[in-house]
């Protein structure tokens, strides 16, 4: 009953279950679901989801009136979640929305230790329970990167809005202007004062003086506990990865992009000189990142050389052998949101949650207590909608060739939404004739106007 994957990568399951009752068949049901197999509370900070899917398909001969799927946890780092789907007639699929399913931030900003859980998946067919699985969960500590297989939530580990990151900043500045020039502004400038500025944080941060120490974590998949800012100053130690993140958040807190680096032994930082970001937030193919090194776009630096209490024997560093991927900080900022500091109060930990505005971030801006309570007001993190949709079963996408004339359609008057005809599927045509292509899209795009001319539209999926 069921099968088994790497578990790495999470759980999936494939569960037929056939309950009876005095030798009559009740229901039948095959139950699917795919779920990560850690959870910490960075994925707060982003659009990661423990629950990557959920269905359910109906493969008996009779409709099940009720079909009823229940997600919970333990410990209770989720929600509890309930789906119900009426009238599900033979060999149909239900899915269920994965969105609906929601992490327990206070739960996670408590976690002190890694602990192993599981996700609860229950199936119902018209009241009667006909399946159960349990699908086992690492729970992270709240300052514990989930490693490789979460590469993107190494950003949530870099905090440019840290108090320690401004006095790293104050002192960069200082610097500056002791050689005649000016103190750091936020964002990119010339190409030469980008680099002026990158080495004098580079130099702020060694004349810490900060001790080199060991990871502690799963080197194999990556994972460790990062300290921040604070703890890293306080502690005066700091493994390669959280110098990493420490440099990384300086840099980002003066306007420009980071470039953590992963190999197979450790880690480096490279940063961006010029005004630019790869295409996507995690750079898999070792050329790209090359390509970048050699025209000069993008400086490379080993974490060592951070250390006050090393030997610098240079600046920057080549392109580090073993190369796994590389992470644009600023790109992943469209989906990771910086980790809070928290708080002790009543005996338990809280996450001081605050707005990341990247745009209006400035050098070591203070906002006033009106301003945070008005930014709170705004919900512009990965959880609004509005500014970073996923499709899911709630969204409809919608075959349009005039956005102007489709807007003074809709707010004059009354809509028909009608699912895609069959027959309006080029995959079929492009195979065969693909260099004919545009014939189709020329065609479909005027059956488009011509049903939005008539008050209907048509979605993309049937």
């Amino acid at each position: 009953m069921g099968c088994c994957t790497d578990p790495r990568r999470g759980s999936r399951d494939g569960v037929r279950v056939q309950k009876r009752s005095g030798g009559n068949s009740i229901s039948v049901i095959e139950a699917n679901a795919d779920i990560n197999a850690s959870v910490g509370y960075a994925m707060c900070r982003s659009s990661a989801r423990i629950v990557n899917s959920i269905s359910a398909r109906n493969p008996g001969s009779a409709v099940i009136e009720e079909l009823k799927i229940t997600v919970r946890s333990e410990p209770p780092f989720l929600r509890d979640t309930e789906y119900i789907f009426t009238n599900v007639r033979p060999g149909e699929v239900v899915d269920a929305d994965n969105d609906a399913v929601s992490l327990n931030e206070d739960l996670l900003a408590n976690i002190t230790e890694e602990s192993e859980g599981f996700v609860r998946v229950e199936t119902y067919a018209d009241g009667i329970k006909v399946s159960t699985r349990d699908h086992p969960v690492t729970v992270l500590p709240y300052n514990m990167w989930p490693g490789h297989d979460n590469a993107v939530l190494i950003s949530a580990f870099i905090d440019p809005d840290s108090s320690t990151v401004c006095g790293i900043l104050s002192e960069a500045s200082g610097r500056l202007r002791e050689n005649g020039g000016k103190g750091i502004s936020y964002g990119y400038g010339e190409e030469e004062r980008n680099k002026d500025v990158i080495s004098a944080i580079h130099t702020a941060i060694r004349d810490r003086e900060i001790r080199p120490t060991e990871p502690e974590g799963d080197r194999q998949n990556g994972g460790q506990r990062i300290r921040t800012a604070a703890e890293i100053e306080t502690e005066g130690e700091a493994t390669p990865a959280e110098m990493m993140t420490l440099f990384a958040s300086a840099l980002e807190s003066a306007g420009l992009d980071p470039v953590p680096i992963f190999t197979e032994g450790g880690t480096h930082l490279g940063v961006w000189v010029t005004e630019d970001r790869f295409q996507d937030a995690v750079v898999y193919d070792e050329q790209v990142i090359t390509a970048a090194v050699e025209k000069g776009a993008v400086m490379l630096f080993d974490p060592f050389s951070l250390y006050g209490t090393e030997c610098l024997t240079g600046l920057t560093a080549e392109v580090p052998k073993e190369f796994r991927y590389a992470v644009d900080v600023m790109r992943s900022r469209e989906t990771v949101g910086p980790m809070p500091p928290r708080v002790f109060i009543g005996g338990r930990w809280e996450a001081d949650d605050h707005t990341f505005l990247l745009e209006e971030q400035s050098i070591c801006r203070t906002y006033s207590k009106r301003e945070q309570w008005e930014r709170k007001l705004l919900d512009i993190s990965v959880r609004n909608n509005l500014i970073s949709l996923r499709r899911t079963q709630r969204v409809l996408p919608l075959m349009l060739d005039d956005t102007a004339a489709f807007l003074s359609k809709i707010g004059n008057g009354e809509m028909t939404f009608r699912g895609k005809p069959g027959g309006w599927s080029g995959e079929d045509l492009f195979e065969r004739m693909p260099f004919e292509s545009s014939r189709y899209t020329e065609n479909a795009a005027g059956a488009v106007r011509e049903s939005l001319g008539r008050g209907d539209h048509r979605a993309r999926s049937g």
